[in-house]
């Protein structure tokens, strides 16, 4: 008899399966382009006023339209990504979306400078958002689902990572549509988005024939009571609650950064053009930081979630400190160390990289606090902060003042250093996967 990790409850050893690599790209090729689709119009943002005739504010808002999308639906999809089928339905469903919307941002081409424009860009750009939760919420469903234990977290990396290679890759989109021309680009994303609908629905299965872990195979019926039963669990977690808040304040406070990288650069002199290669590499550096902390996580340090957090957190506040002693802040009307571009830009990728890091790091952590709450549920409580902080980003980030961003966001990341020490860790599902407990003769609780 194989031990209890290797073999369900009537012996059948468990199995894992090459076509996981598959379901693995072809759910992470979903979420890269829902992603370059919800972009598109705000990385050309210019090009868009002038050829729609729409001002800045509705630019704004189409790009605003992905987190008020993603919090309108987002405890739906969180209950339906809870289950097996209902999670290969929904992620079908996100592909039919994504389809859907690359095909109506092309009626306005017809007439691009008329009045309806407008409402129809935005009712392609709240599909897009409502695939969102779908490819933000997914990835530690896939991995459980598809990954034995010691793969899970680099599985969750790269899918959570795709998302925001999306967004890298729209900042190239200047340079495709100075080539074909903007009309021409979107027929391009159009039919992009219409061929993977195509793939998509041609294979892909629900779950392997035999499950890759214990935990993978403790999958039960899941009702809309079962559900509101994890979420108020969760609520009763304090590890759990303060990672989120965490993690949701940290991405926020990111987003936000980065998008007034330009507010911060300008007046020191450096070009749009730089000041764009820096986002784009720092959005680069963050998916390959994600993809290297999911492998290390698996391999080395698969019970060290939190010490890693805090590492990781600590080197990317000393990074900010360089960095905002590099320009005018709250602490000096100028800048206490000598501007380098060279500094500028290692600590703004180094920043990207790390923070790029804790993205998995905090999905599988979540996982562990909250088991045997389903991944899903945990996992959008996590998505849903993190884009409510995106959101107040977007929305109200203009108005701190330009010489207190650096410095806003440096004390927000040495207090979210402190409060990991506060968090308790428990690695729930790995205990019962790597045989420490016995899935099938002990009560599980999630406290």
């Amino acid at each position: 008899m194989l031990p209890a990790s290797q073999t369900l409850q009537d012996g059948t050893p468990l199995k894992v399966y090459p076509k996981r690599w598959y379901m693995l790209f072809i759910f992470s090729f979903l979420s890269y382009q829902q992603s370059l689709l919800w972009i598109t119009y705000n990385t050309q943002a210019q090009t868009t006023q002038q050829f729609f005739n729409f001002s800045e504010f509705e630019v704004n808002f189409l790009l605003a339209w992905g987190p008020i999308g993603f919090l309108v639906v987002a405890p739906f999809v969180g209950y339906g990504l809870s289950s097996v089928e209902t999670f290969r339905k929904l992620v079908l469903f996100a592909a039919v979306l994504c389809g859907l919307a690359g095909g109506i941002r092309l009626i306005p081409l017809i007439n691009p400078q008329a009045s309806w424009s407008f409402a129809v860009t935005s009712i392609a750009q709240f599909l897009v958002a409502v695939a969102g939760p779908i490819v933000m919420v997914g990835p530690p469903k896939l991995s459980s689902i598809w990954f034995p234990p010691h793969e899970r977290t680099m599985a969750t990396a790269i899918s959570a990572a795709s998302n925001n290679l999306g967004s890298a890759v729209g900042y190239l989109a200047p340079v495709l549509i100075e080539s074909v021309g903007f009309p021409w680009f979107l027929i391009i994303e159009g039919i992009h988005a219409v061929v993977f609908l195509v793939v998509i629905f041609a294979h892909f299965p629900a779950a392997p024939p035999t499950p890759p872990s214990i935990t993978a195979s403790a999958e039960e019926k899941f009702s809309l009571r079962d559900y509101w039963n994890d979420v108020k669990e969760m609520s009763k977690n304090g590890s759990f609650l303060l990672l989120v808040f965490i993690g949701g304040l940290q991405t926020g406070m990111f987003s936000a950064w980065q998008g007034l990288l330009d507010w911060i650069l300008l007046p020191q002199g450096y070009s749009l053009v730089f000041i764009g290669y820096l986002g784009l590499g720092a959005i680069l550096c963050g998916w390959t930081g994600s993809v290297v902390s999911g492998f290390f996580s698996d391999k080395v340090f698969s019970r060290r979630f939190k010490e890693s957090l805090i590492i990781l957190t600590g080197i990317g506040t000393a990074c900010f400190v360089l960095f905002t002693l590099s320009f005018p802040s709250i602490f000096s009307e100028g800048h206490i160390l000598y501007s380098q571009k060279w500094l500028v830009t290692a600590t703004i990728l180094s920043i990207g990289f790390i923070f790029g890091s804790t993205l998995p790091i905090l999905y599988e952590f979540g996982v562990e606090l909250t088991y045997p709450i389903k991944e899903a549920s945990s996992a959008n409580v996590l998505t849903i902060i993190n884009n409510m902080a995106s959101l107040v980003s977007i929305l109200g980030g203009g108005a701190i003042p330009v010489n207190w961003i650096n410095s806003v966001l440096l004390f927000s990341l040495l207090g979210t250093c402190i409060a990991l020490f506060f968090i308790r860790s428990q690695y729930k599902r790995l205990d019962i996967d790597e045989g420490k407990v016995d899935i099938y003769n002990n009560d599980l609780t999630t406290n």
